[in-house]
Protein backbone atom coordinates (compact mmCIF):
# COMPACT_ATOMS: atom_id res chain seq x y z
CA UNK A 1 0.00 0.00 0.00
CA UNK A 2 2.51 2.05 0.95
CA UNK A 3 4.33 1.80 -2.61
CA UNK A 4 1.08 2.28 -4.36
CA UNK A 5 0.34 5.67 -2.37
CA UNK A 6 4.12 6.42 -3.42
CA UNK A 7 3.60 5.72 -6.94
CA UNK A 8 0.46 7.88 -6.91
CA UNK A 9 2.24 10.70 -5.55
CA UNK A 10 4.48 10.19 -7.77
CA UNK A 11 2.74 10.37 -10.99
CA UNK A 12 1.29 14.00 -10.02
CA UNK A 13 4.87 15.44 -9.20
CA UNK A 14 7.65 13.66 -10.61
CA UNK A 15 9.65 16.64 -12.18
CA UNK A 16 12.72 16.67 -15.07
CA UNK A 17 15.68 17.63 -13.55
CA UNK A 18 17.57 20.82 -15.17
CA UNK A 19 20.32 18.90 -16.92
CA UNK A 20 17.80 16.46 -18.58
CA UNK A 21 16.75 19.71 -20.27
CA UNK A 22 19.71 21.21 -20.52
CA UNK A 23 20.49 17.91 -22.57
CA UNK A 24 17.22 18.21 -24.90
CA UNK A 25 18.35 21.80 -25.39
CA UNK A 26 22.01 20.77 -26.47
CA UNK A 27 21.10 18.08 -28.79
CA UNK A 28 18.38 20.35 -30.81
CA UNK A 29 19.53 21.03 -34.24
CA UNK A 30 18.21 24.96 -34.29
CA UNK A 31 21.46 27.50 -34.96
CA UNK A 32 22.24 29.66 -32.85
CA UNK A 33 22.13 33.22 -34.56
CA UNK A 34 19.95 35.41 -32.27
CA UNK A 35 21.60 38.00 -30.48
CA UNK A 36 20.11 40.66 -27.80
CA UNK A 37 18.65 42.68 -30.53
CA UNK A 38 17.16 40.76 -31.97
CA UNK A 39 15.49 39.25 -29.14
CA UNK A 40 14.07 42.70 -28.42
CA UNK A 41 12.76 43.32 -31.70
CA UNK A 42 11.24 39.66 -31.18
CA UNK A 43 9.35 41.06 -28.20
CA UNK A 44 8.03 44.17 -29.92
CA UNK A 45 7.02 41.68 -32.88
CA UNK A 46 4.99 39.67 -30.50
CA UNK A 47 3.58 41.86 -28.50
CA UNK A 48 3.00 44.90 -30.65
CA UNK A 49 -1.21 44.18 -32.20
CA UNK A 50 -4.19 43.69 -31.16
CA UNK A 51 -3.19 44.47 -27.79
CA UNK A 52 -3.48 48.21 -28.70
CA UNK A 53 -5.30 48.78 -31.24
CA UNK A 54 -8.13 47.17 -29.44
CA UNK A 55 -6.95 47.45 -25.60
CA UNK A 56 -6.67 50.96 -25.61
CA UNK A 57 -10.32 51.51 -26.21
CA UNK A 58 -11.43 48.66 -23.72
CA UNK A 59 -9.38 50.17 -20.98
CA UNK A 60 -10.25 53.84 -21.31
CA UNK A 61 -13.97 52.49 -21.24
CA UNK A 62 -13.43 51.61 -17.70
CA UNK A 63 -10.65 53.61 -16.81
CA UNK A 64 -11.07 56.94 -18.77
CA UNK A 65 -8.03 58.72 -19.15
CA UNK A 66 -6.21 57.41 -16.48
CA UNK A 67 -5.94 54.49 -19.08
CA UNK A 68 -2.51 56.05 -19.50
CA UNK A 69 -1.46 54.42 -15.82
CA UNK A 70 -3.71 51.06 -16.20
CA UNK A 71 -0.68 50.48 -18.62
CA UNK A 72 2.04 51.86 -16.56
CA UNK A 73 0.29 49.30 -13.62
CA UNK A 74 0.21 46.20 -16.08
CA UNK A 75 3.98 46.93 -17.42
CA UNK A 76 5.31 46.70 -13.78
CA UNK A 77 3.59 43.83 -13.38
CA UNK A 78 4.47 42.09 -16.25
CA UNK A 79 8.36 43.30 -15.50
CA UNK A 80 8.42 41.26 -12.32
CA UNK A 81 7.11 38.53 -14.27
CA UNK A 82 9.78 39.16 -16.83
CA UNK A 83 12.89 39.01 -14.41
CA UNK A 84 11.38 35.70 -12.78
CA UNK A 85 11.34 34.52 -16.13
CA UNK A 86 14.67 35.73 -17.12
CA UNK A 87 16.41 34.06 -14.44
CA UNK A 88 14.44 30.96 -14.88
CA UNK A 89 15.53 31.58 -19.08
CA UNK A 90 19.40 32.13 -18.29
CA UNK A 91 19.32 28.92 -15.85
CA UNK A 92 17.07 26.38 -18.07
CA UNK A 93 17.83 27.42 -21.49
CA UNK A 94 15.21 25.21 -23.53
CA UNK A 95 12.48 26.18 -25.58
CA UNK A 96 9.51 24.67 -23.88
CA UNK A 97 9.48 28.21 -22.12
CA UNK A 98 6.95 27.69 -19.17
CA UNK A 99 6.08 24.84 -19.77
CA UNK A 100 10.00 23.58 -19.06
CA UNK A 101 10.10 25.52 -16.24
CA UNK A 102 7.48 24.46 -14.03
CA UNK A 103 8.41 20.60 -15.08
CA UNK A 104 11.76 21.51 -13.27
CA UNK A 105 10.71 23.33 -10.82
CA UNK A 106 7.50 21.73 -9.26
CA UNK A 107 6.98 18.83 -11.15
CA UNK A 108 4.72 16.93 -13.75
CA UNK A 109 0.89 18.16 -12.69
CA UNK A 110 2.28 21.66 -12.88
CA UNK A 111 3.84 21.42 -15.75
CA UNK A 112 0.34 20.12 -17.42
CA UNK A 113 -1.59 22.83 -15.52
CA UNK A 114 0.87 25.30 -17.35
CA UNK A 115 0.64 23.92 -20.80
CA UNK A 116 -3.07 23.99 -20.51
CA UNK A 117 -2.59 27.40 -19.93
CA UNK A 118 -0.91 28.52 -22.67
CA UNK A 119 -2.64 26.64 -24.99
CA UNK A 120 -5.51 28.87 -24.04
CA UNK A 121 -3.95 31.73 -23.42
CA UNK A 122 -2.67 31.84 -27.31
CA UNK A 123 -5.98 30.14 -28.81
CA UNK A 124 -8.04 32.53 -27.04
CA UNK A 125 -6.26 34.97 -27.41
CA UNK A 126 -6.02 34.79 -31.05
CA UNK A 127 -9.51 34.95 -31.12
CA UNK A 128 -9.80 38.44 -30.15
CA UNK A 129 -6.75 39.42 -32.11
CA UNK A 130 -8.34 38.06 -35.20
CA UNK A 131 -11.63 40.03 -34.59
CA UNK A 132 -9.26 42.97 -34.25
CA UNK A 133 -7.97 41.87 -37.49
CA UNK A 134 -11.28 42.00 -38.87
CA UNK A 135 -12.21 45.44 -37.34
CA UNK A 136 -9.58 47.13 -39.20
CA UNK A 137 -10.25 45.21 -42.70
CA UNK A 138 -13.44 46.64 -42.59
CA UNK A 139 -12.30 50.24 -41.62
CA UNK A 140 -9.74 50.13 -44.60
CA UNK A 141 -12.49 48.78 -46.64
CA UNK A 142 -14.89 50.89 -45.18
CA UNK A 143 -12.66 54.52 -47.15
CA UNK A 144 -13.30 52.50 -50.38
CA UNK A 145 -16.87 52.28 -50.03
CA UNK A 146 -16.68 48.24 -49.66
CA UNK A 147 -19.00 47.58 -46.60
CA UNK A 148 -19.45 43.88 -44.75
CA UNK A 149 -22.61 43.66 -43.58
CA UNK A 150 -22.54 44.11 -39.70
CA UNK A 151 -24.31 40.75 -39.24
CA UNK A 152 -21.35 38.61 -40.50
CA UNK A 153 -18.68 41.40 -38.98
CA UNK A 154 -19.35 40.53 -35.29
CA UNK A 155 -19.96 37.98 -32.43
CA UNK A 156 -23.34 37.22 -31.24
CA UNK A 157 -23.87 39.44 -28.32
CA UNK A 158 -21.47 42.02 -29.84
CA UNK A 159 -23.90 44.32 -31.57
CA UNK A 160 -27.41 43.41 -32.36
CA UNK A 161 -28.30 41.32 -35.24
CA UNK A 162 -24.88 40.07 -35.20
CA UNK A 163 -24.23 36.35 -36.59
CA UNK A 164 -21.06 35.38 -37.18
CA UNK A 165 -17.56 36.87 -37.88
CA UNK A 166 -17.15 35.64 -40.94
CA UNK A 167 -13.59 37.81 -41.99
CA UNK A 168 -12.03 36.67 -37.96
CA UNK A 169 -13.17 32.80 -39.23
CA UNK A 170 -11.92 33.11 -42.77
CA UNK A 171 -7.87 34.57 -41.34
CA UNK A 172 -7.81 32.19 -38.99
CA UNK A 173 -8.38 28.95 -41.83
CA UNK A 174 -6.28 30.54 -44.09
CA UNK A 175 -2.92 30.51 -41.42
CA UNK A 176 -3.97 27.65 -40.26
CA UNK A 177 -3.39 26.34 -43.62
CA UNK A 178 -0.45 28.30 -44.45
CA UNK A 179 0.75 26.55 -41.09
CA UNK A 180 0.19 23.09 -42.01
CA UNK A 181 1.86 23.26 -45.29
CA UNK A 182 4.93 24.89 -43.17
CA UNK A 183 6.10 28.47 -42.71
CA UNK A 184 9.87 29.82 -42.63
CA UNK A 185 10.36 32.73 -40.38
CA UNK A 186 13.41 35.10 -39.78
CA UNK A 187 14.85 37.86 -37.37
CA UNK A 188 15.29 39.80 -40.83
CA UNK A 189 11.60 39.11 -41.77
CA UNK A 190 10.69 40.08 -37.89
CA UNK A 191 12.69 42.75 -38.03
CA UNK A 192 10.93 44.82 -40.81
CA UNK A 193 7.54 43.43 -40.46
CA UNK A 194 8.27 44.98 -36.19
CA UNK A 195 9.47 48.50 -37.72
CA UNK A 196 5.61 49.02 -40.00
CA UNK A 197 4.21 48.13 -37.01
CA UNK A 198 6.03 50.71 -34.93
CA UNK A 199 6.44 53.21 -37.47
CA UNK A 200 2.78 52.96 -37.98
CA UNK A 201 1.81 53.27 -34.00
CA UNK A 202 4.22 56.47 -34.23
CA UNK A 203 2.54 57.98 -37.19
CA UNK A 204 -0.30 57.83 -35.51
CA UNK A 205 0.85 60.00 -32.23
CA UNK A 206 2.48 62.28 -34.53
CA UNK A 207 -0.79 62.78 -36.10
CA UNK A 208 -2.99 62.77 -33.06
CA UNK A 209 -0.97 64.96 -30.92
CA UNK A 210 -0.76 67.72 -33.67
CA UNK A 211 -5.39 67.68 -32.67
CA UNK A 212 -5.62 66.16 -29.42
CA UNK A 213 -7.70 68.56 -26.92
CA UNK A 214 -5.52 68.60 -24.10
CA UNK A 215 -8.69 69.21 -21.79
CA UNK A 216 -10.16 66.00 -22.94
CA UNK A 217 -7.52 64.07 -20.96
CA UNK A 218 -7.42 66.69 -17.95
CA UNK A 219 -11.12 67.44 -16.98
CA UNK A 220 -11.94 64.19 -15.81
CA UNK A 221 -9.02 62.12 -15.47
CA UNK A 222 -10.11 59.02 -13.60
CA UNK A 223 -13.65 58.92 -13.49
CA UNK A 224 -13.73 55.66 -11.79
CA UNK A 225 -11.18 56.28 -9.84
CA UNK A 226 -8.41 53.51 -8.57
CA UNK A 227 -10.68 50.85 -9.00
CA UNK A 228 -11.43 51.52 -12.32
CA UNK A 229 -7.56 51.87 -12.91
CA UNK A 230 -6.61 48.67 -11.65
CA UNK A 231 -9.99 46.85 -13.41
CA UNK A 232 -8.39 48.50 -16.81
CA UNK A 233 -4.78 47.58 -15.59
CA UNK A 234 -6.32 43.85 -16.15
CA UNK A 235 -7.76 44.37 -19.54
CA UNK A 236 -4.67 46.46 -21.07
CA UNK A 237 -2.45 43.51 -19.71
CA UNK A 238 -3.81 42.35 -22.90
CA UNK A 239 -1.22 44.18 -24.97
CA UNK A 240 1.65 42.84 -23.06
CA UNK A 241 1.27 39.18 -23.78
CA UNK A 242 4.16 37.70 -25.73
CA UNK A 243 7.18 38.85 -23.96
CA UNK A 244 7.08 35.47 -22.72
CA UNK A 245 7.65 34.04 -26.43
CA UNK A 246 11.20 35.71 -26.28
CA UNK A 247 12.26 32.25 -24.17
CA UNK A 248 10.93 30.25 -26.17
CA UNK A 249 14.21 31.19 -28.50
CA UNK A 250 16.93 30.03 -26.12
CA UNK A 251 17.82 27.24 -28.33
CA UNK A 252 18.78 29.89 -31.48
CA UNK A 253 20.01 32.63 -29.27
CA UNK A 254 23.87 32.91 -28.48
CA UNK A 255 24.85 33.46 -25.05
CA UNK A 256 21.20 33.24 -23.78
CA UNK A 257 22.82 33.56 -20.04
CA UNK A 258 23.39 37.30 -20.87
CA UNK A 259 21.06 38.01 -24.03
CA UNK A 260 17.29 36.57 -22.89
CA UNK A 261 17.47 38.35 -19.98
CA UNK A 262 18.61 41.50 -21.71
CA UNK A 263 15.75 40.65 -24.47
CA UNK A 264 12.81 40.02 -22.37
CA UNK A 265 13.02 43.17 -20.39
CA UNK A 266 14.63 45.71 -22.75
CA UNK A 267 10.94 44.36 -24.95
CA UNK A 268 9.02 44.83 -22.14
CA UNK A 269 10.85 48.57 -21.49
CA UNK A 270 9.94 49.70 -24.94
CA UNK A 271 6.71 48.50 -25.85
CA UNK A 272 5.40 50.44 -22.53
CA UNK A 273 6.71 53.32 -23.54
CA UNK A 274 4.81 53.25 -27.24
CA UNK A 275 1.79 52.05 -25.46
CA UNK A 276 1.97 54.81 -22.95
CA UNK A 277 2.15 57.29 -25.80
CA UNK A 278 -0.46 56.01 -27.67
CA UNK A 279 -3.22 55.83 -24.65
CA UNK A 280 -2.38 59.23 -23.96
CA UNK A 281 -2.96 60.59 -27.34
CA UNK A 282 -6.31 58.57 -28.20
CA UNK A 283 -8.04 59.62 -25.17
CA UNK A 284 -7.04 63.58 -25.89
CA UNK A 285 -8.76 62.83 -29.37
CA UNK A 286 -11.90 61.08 -28.70
CA UNK A 287 -14.90 60.71 -25.82
CA UNK A 288 -14.01 58.14 -23.88
CA UNK A 289 -15.08 54.37 -24.56
CA UNK A 290 -17.14 56.29 -27.88
CA UNK A 291 -15.01 53.77 -30.08
CA UNK A 292 -15.46 50.19 -29.10
CA UNK A 293 -13.87 49.05 -31.46
CA UNK A 294 -10.63 46.67 -32.96
CA UNK A 295 -9.75 49.30 -35.33
CA UNK A 296 -9.69 52.45 -32.15
CA UNK A 297 -6.78 53.96 -33.48
CA UNK A 298 -8.13 54.62 -37.47
CA UNK A 299 -11.92 55.61 -36.39
CA UNK A 300 -10.12 58.13 -34.07
CA UNK A 301 -8.02 59.29 -36.61
CA UNK A 302 -10.84 59.95 -38.95
CA UNK A 303 -13.01 61.65 -36.09
CA UNK A 304 -11.18 64.28 -35.54
CA UNK A 305 -11.07 65.35 -39.53
CA UNK A 306 -8.69 63.40 -41.06
CA UNK A 307 -8.89 62.00 -44.42
CA UNK A 308 -8.82 58.56 -45.78
CA UNK A 309 -5.32 58.08 -46.57
CA UNK A 310 -4.66 58.23 -43.05
CA UNK A 311 -7.00 56.04 -41.56
CA UNK A 312 -6.79 53.73 -44.64
CA UNK A 313 -3.00 53.84 -43.66
CA UNK A 314 -3.41 53.50 -39.63
CA UNK A 315 -5.88 50.76 -40.23
CA UNK A 316 -3.20 48.71 -43.01
CA UNK A 317 -0.85 48.83 -39.84
CA UNK A 318 -3.77 46.83 -37.77
CA UNK A 319 -4.23 44.25 -40.41
CA UNK A 320 -0.27 44.13 -40.07
CA UNK A 321 0.35 44.06 -36.58
CA UNK A 322 -2.53 41.78 -35.98
CA UNK A 323 -1.63 39.12 -38.60
CA UNK A 324 2.30 38.50 -37.46
CA UNK A 325 0.70 38.01 -34.05
CA UNK A 326 -1.82 35.58 -35.03
CA UNK A 327 1.07 33.70 -37.02
CA UNK A 328 3.78 33.43 -33.85
CA UNK A 329 0.85 32.34 -31.84
CA UNK A 330 -0.64 30.02 -33.90
CA UNK A 331 2.48 28.67 -34.46
CA UNK A 332 3.41 27.95 -30.69
CA UNK A 333 -0.16 26.64 -30.06
CA UNK A 334 0.22 22.80 -31.78
CA UNK A 335 4.09 23.20 -30.67
CA UNK A 336 2.98 23.27 -27.00
CA UNK A 337 0.64 20.45 -27.54
CA UNK A 338 3.41 18.45 -29.64
CA UNK A 339 5.67 18.88 -26.37
CA UNK A 340 2.55 17.18 -24.18
CA UNK A 341 2.29 14.50 -26.86
CA UNK A 342 6.43 13.77 -26.50
CA UNK A 343 6.11 13.53 -22.90
CA UNK A 344 3.48 10.87 -22.81
CA UNK A 345 1.04 13.85 -21.29
CA UNK A 346 -1.49 13.57 -25.06
CA UNK A 347 -2.07 10.85 -26.95
CA UNK A 348 1.07 10.19 -29.05
CA UNK A 349 -0.81 10.15 -32.27
CA UNK A 350 -1.65 13.53 -31.97
CA UNK A 351 1.85 14.64 -32.51
CA UNK A 352 2.56 12.91 -35.52
CA UNK A 353 4.35 14.85 -38.36
CA UNK A 354 3.63 15.35 -41.77
CA UNK A 355 6.13 13.20 -43.92
CA UNK A 356 6.15 15.66 -46.69
CA UNK A 357 5.64 19.13 -44.80
CA UNK A 358 7.60 18.03 -41.64
CA UNK A 359 5.05 19.84 -39.37
CA UNK A 360 2.75 18.87 -36.76
CA UNK A 361 -0.18 18.99 -39.36
CA UNK A 362 -2.76 16.78 -37.47
CA UNK A 363 -2.48 19.59 -34.45
CA UNK A 364 -2.24 22.69 -36.60
CA UNK A 365 -5.49 21.47 -38.19
CA UNK A 366 -7.39 21.01 -35.09
CA UNK A 367 -6.00 23.77 -33.28
CA UNK A 368 -6.72 26.01 -35.85
CA UNK A 369 -10.08 25.57 -36.78
CA UNK A 370 -11.13 25.32 -32.86
CA UNK A 371 -9.26 29.03 -32.92
CA UNK A 372 -11.30 29.93 -36.03
CA UNK A 373 -14.59 28.88 -34.70
CA UNK A 374 -14.33 30.59 -32.02
CA UNK A 375 -13.27 33.84 -33.47
CA UNK A 376 -16.65 33.42 -35.43
CA UNK A 377 -18.51 33.45 -32.00
CA UNK A 378 -17.12 34.50 -29.11
CA UNK A 379 -17.29 38.26 -28.43
CA UNK A 380 -13.84 39.90 -28.36
CA UNK A 381 -13.78 41.82 -24.86
CA UNK A 382 -14.29 38.43 -23.11
CA UNK A 383 -11.60 36.19 -25.28
CA UNK A 384 -9.40 39.24 -24.11
CA UNK A 385 -10.37 38.83 -20.40
CA UNK A 386 -10.31 35.08 -20.22
CA UNK A 387 -7.11 35.29 -21.96
CA UNK A 388 -5.52 37.65 -19.41
CA UNK A 389 -6.85 35.82 -16.66
CA UNK A 390 -5.14 32.29 -18.00
CA UNK A 391 -1.90 34.43 -18.95
CA UNK A 392 -1.81 35.90 -15.35
CA UNK A 393 -1.90 32.34 -13.72
CA UNK A 394 0.89 31.09 -15.84
CA UNK A 395 3.24 34.38 -14.67
CA UNK A 396 2.22 33.86 -11.25
CA UNK A 397 2.93 30.49 -10.81
CA UNK A 398 6.36 30.57 -13.10
CA UNK A 399 7.39 33.73 -10.58
CA UNK A 400 6.80 30.90 -7.81
CA UNK A 401 8.65 28.73 -9.78
CA UNK A 402 11.90 31.10 -9.22
CA UNK A 403 11.76 30.54 -5.33
CA UNK A 404 10.82 26.97 -5.73
CA UNK A 405 13.86 26.44 -7.59
CA UNK A 406 16.16 28.50 -5.43
CA UNK A 407 15.08 26.12 -2.68
CA UNK A 408 15.29 23.07 -4.32
CA UNK A 409 18.47 23.33 -6.22
CA UNK A 410 20.16 25.83 -4.67
CA UNK A 411 23.63 24.59 -6.90
CA UNK A 412 22.35 25.53 -9.92
CA UNK A 413 24.58 27.99 -11.69
CA UNK A 414 22.35 31.18 -12.15
CA UNK A 415 24.22 33.69 -14.74
CA UNK A 416 20.80 35.69 -13.62
CA UNK A 417 19.70 36.28 -10.83
CA UNK A 418 16.22 38.25 -10.01
CA UNK A 419 17.46 41.30 -8.23
CA UNK A 420 16.15 42.11 -4.39
CA UNK A 421 14.69 38.06 -4.07
CA UNK A 422 12.25 37.36 -2.62
CA UNK A 423 10.96 40.49 -2.17
CA UNK A 424 10.60 41.76 -6.34
CA UNK A 425 9.36 37.96 -6.40
CA UNK A 426 6.82 38.09 -4.56
CA UNK A 427 6.18 41.66 -5.74
CA UNK A 428 5.34 40.33 -8.81
CA UNK A 429 2.68 37.41 -6.99
CA UNK A 430 1.07 40.25 -5.50
CA UNK A 431 0.84 42.49 -8.19
CA UNK A 432 -0.14 40.03 -10.39
CA UNK A 433 -2.85 38.34 -7.68
CA UNK A 434 -3.94 41.79 -7.73
CA UNK A 435 -5.22 42.03 -11.26
CA UNK A 436 -6.35 38.60 -11.35
CA UNK A 437 -9.31 39.64 -8.89
CA UNK A 438 -10.11 42.60 -10.98
CA UNK A 439 -10.98 39.78 -13.49
CA UNK A 440 -15.46 39.86 -14.47
CA UNK A 441 -16.68 37.03 -12.24
CA UNK A 442 -18.21 35.33 -15.35
CA UNK A 443 -14.77 34.50 -16.85
CA UNK A 444 -13.27 32.64 -13.25
CA UNK A 445 -16.66 30.49 -14.29
CA UNK A 446 -15.34 30.28 -17.78
CA UNK A 447 -11.75 29.34 -16.86
CA UNK A 448 -12.68 27.50 -13.58
CA UNK A 449 -14.31 24.94 -16.35
CA UNK A 450 -11.39 24.80 -18.56
CA UNK A 451 -8.96 24.32 -15.22
CA UNK A 452 -11.65 21.69 -14.79
CA UNK A 453 -11.55 19.68 -18.14
CA UNK A 454 -7.74 19.70 -17.85
CA UNK A 455 -7.59 18.12 -14.59
CA UNK A 456 -10.17 15.62 -15.81
CA UNK A 457 -7.87 14.79 -18.77
CA UNK A 458 -4.35 14.65 -16.64
CA UNK A 459 -6.24 12.42 -14.45
CA UNK A 460 -7.73 9.85 -16.81
CA UNK A 461 -4.54 9.65 -20.05
CA UNK A 462 -0.97 12.09 -18.73
CA UNK A 463 -1.14 10.74 -14.84
CA UNK A 464 -0.80 7.10 -16.05
CA UNK A 465 1.65 7.91 -19.55
CA UNK A 466 3.73 10.63 -18.61
CA UNK A 467 7.05 10.76 -17.40
CA UNK A 468 7.16 8.09 -14.87
CA UNK A 469 6.03 5.50 -17.92
CA UNK A 470 8.27 6.35 -19.92
CA UNK A 471 10.95 6.14 -18.00
CA UNK A 472 9.34 2.49 -16.97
Amino acid sequence: MPDERRSFWQRWTVRKSVEQVAEEARDSELKRDLNAWDLIVLGFGAMIGAGIFVAVDAGAILAGPAVVLAYIIAAIACIFAALCYAELAASVPASGMAYSYAFVAMGQLAAWVIAWNLIAEFMVGNMAVASAWSDNLAAALAQFGLVIPEAWMSAPGEVEGAIFNLPAFLIMITLTLILTVGVRESAATNWVLTAFKVGVLFLFIALGAWRLDPSMITADFAPAGAGGIMAASAVVFFAFIGFDAVAAAAEETKNPARNLPIGIVGSLIGVTVVYALVSLVYVGLVPTGRVADGAALAWALEAVGYGPFWTVLIALGGVAATTTVLLVFQLGIPRIALALSRDGLLPEGLGGIHERFKTPARLTLITGFITALGAGVIPMVDAIEFTVLATLFVYLVISVAVLVLRRTRPDLERPFKVPFAPFVVLGAVLVLGALMVRVNWMIWLYWGAWMGLGLILYGVYGANRGLLAKDA
